[in-house]
């Protein structure tokens, strides 16, 4: 791939010109893998940097990066389910990323 020469706006998010932004990552569920690309990974990031519980589902996206899949306990797949939700519910279900649904729908299989 080659090089982003000036951010763009990716769903929302400005993505700097950095080589590895489309590099995907791997979310692991009850339900099967997920893979998403990197700037809805750090949109991911973002919403759950801006919440108190957030922090332990940040240090597991940085621990393993695009080199293994992202794996969460009961807990973090909860705090996940409910940041896609109201990511979708924010920006409609037309708005985000087609595998923020996936995510989404990968995530209600395992919802209590």
């Amino acid at each position: 791939m080659g090089r982003l020469v000036e951010p763009v706006l990716v769903w929302g998010v400005n993505v700097a010109p950095v080589e590895h932004r489309w590099e995907v990552v791997t979310i692991a569920t009850p339900a099967g893998s997920v893979r998403v690309h990197w700037p809805v990974r750090e949109e991911l990031l973002a919403r759950f940097r801006a919440r108190a519980e957030g922090a332990a589902v940040i240090q597991a996206f940085e621990a393993v990066g695009t080199s293994r899949s992202v794996e969460l306990d009961d807990a973090g797949r909860d705090h996940l389910r409910a940041v896609v939700e109201e990511w979708v519910t924010e920006v409609g279900t037309f708005g985000p990323p087609s595998v923020v649904a996936e995510l989404r729908e990968a995530l209600a299989e395992d919802a209590p």
